[in-house]
This record gives C-alpha cells, structure tokens and sequence, in this order.
C-alpha cells in the first residue's frame, strides 16, 4: 500500500496548530508527477507565519486572502483563505485571541510534461476548515475534503502507449489535534482520514484495467493509527504506529 495520509496528516496537524500571520503555505508536492501521483496530496492546511507563495492579500470585496498562483511546469496552483471570529464574522486580519476558524481552498490544475516525457494533466482541489483557534485553546478540529482527477500519457519502453487516469476522492472528519503540539506524542486525539481512489490503466490496445481502493484512518490519541482498507478483493484491517513507524499493513498489491 502506498497511501502516504498517515505522514501527511501529521504535517498538517504541525501545520495547524502554528501562529497565523501571514496565511496558510501548506507545502505542496516539488513537482509535477507528484502532483500526479493519487496518493500525495496536493492540498494541504496550515496556518503559518512563513507563506512560500509570497504575501496573501486580503480582498474587501470577498472577504477572502488571495495568495499568489504558482505555475509548477504547466500547472497552476491557488490558495485562499478565510478567517472568521467565534460568530462566524469575516475577518480581515488574523487575531491570536478572536480568530475561531479559518477555511482554506486550493486548487491545482493544468497540463505540463512529466520526467518521462509524458503528458501529465491534473485538475484538484480542496477545502479544509480549521476550527477551535481562538483564545488559549487546547485542541483545534480539522475537517475537509478533496476532489481530483490525474491523467499521464507516456510511451513505455516497448513503444506502447501508456494511459493511466486516477479518480480521488479525501475527506478529514473531525480530526482532533492537541495545542500547543506535544514533540514527544504529535498524533491526533480523534478522528478520521479517508483517501479513495478509482485507477484505470491501459497499455497499447489492450483492454483497460480499472481498480479501486479506499482506505480509512481511524486516530484515537495514541501512536496507534486503525487502518481499514477495502479494494475488488475485499477488506482488510491493519494498524499503523507513527511513533516506532511501523505498520501491519500490506506494502503491496493492495490495488487488486
């Protein structure tokens, strides 16, 4: 199995849990056949004093910060984000004390060629909210989801044509997290993660082969992460530790 929501959930969580200055940078993939991959994550939340795409502008006639588009070899990313008091009032700048949630969309989308020359198009996007921020909190709560389509045309060493298109679809679902962040236990307190995907791959004229698989992570407060994962062959439950990082779980061959 090669979902990485685990990692990526943790860096999320470190993410959020950080003052809010200048507006979410979340690092997103460094290039584009990881934006193609299904199984990076292309959004990601954060409230950070250190914005890589520059500063965000806020915008009175939307109430929204409008951070700068990166063009990654073809493929435009944006963000945006929204600050609201416990009232749920737009706010135009972010306050240690006042600011309870913030909402944050990405999206990445366009066409470019890949590492192997390839034709690589992708067209996702995100919504994360991040909630519990304001005053001397001690646990802030993420939800979101995420859509997205990937597809790489490529020429593979026998001359035939290669086509792969991957369907995702995650969801974040009251996934808890301490503040301040304990360095010795960073994990969630509770929650969900849910990362499903419908591949389909073709080679030369052959017939396409279409797989699905979806996998649920379930946190509890300890390093302990329970994992469902379901495919055409069924559904299996494992375990992941992030603290010893290790996992019960297949490594492979989860994808029928």
């Amino acid at each position: 199995m090669s979902y990485r929501s685990v990692q990526w959930g943790v860096g999320v969580l470190m993410l959020a849990v950080a003052a809010c200055s200048e507006g979410p940078s979340g690092p997103l993939p460094a290039d584009l056949d990881a934006l193609a991959d299904p199984d990076v994550p292309t959004f990601e939340v954060g409230a950070t004093g250190a914005n890589r795409g520059g500063p965000c502008t806020y915008s009175e006639s939307d109430g929204r910060f409008v951070c700068p588009e990166v063009n990654r070899n073809g493929i435009v990313i944006t963000r945006q984000f929204t600050l609201y008091d416990a009232a749920g009032n737009v706010q135009s700048q972010h306050d240690r004390l006042t600011t309870a949630s913030m909402r944050t969309e990405t999206t990445a989308k366009g066409t470019g060629t890949g590492r192997d020359g390839g034709t690589v198009t992708v067209d996702r996007s995100g919504v994360m909210v991040v909630s519990g921020m304001e005053g001397e909190e001690t646990q802030r709560t993420m939800n979101g989801v995420e859509h997205g389509t990937m597809a790489r045309e490529f020429t593979g060493r026998d001359g035939a044509a290669v086509r792969m298109a991957h369907v995702v679809t995650d969801s974040t679902q009251n996934l808890v997290v301490p503040v301040p962040r304990e360095r010795e236990r960073p994990w969630p307190l509770s929650g969900v993660r849910v990362h499903a995907v419908t591949s389909t791959h073709s080679v030369g004229g052959a017939e396409p082969r279409t797989m699905t698989h979806v996998v649920r992570e379930t946190f509890d407060g300890t390093s302990v992460v329970k994992v469902e994962i379901t495919t055409d062959r069924g559904t299996i439950s494992c375990t992941r530790d992030l603290a010893s990082h290790t996992s019960t779980c297949p490594m492979s061959g989860m994808r029928g």
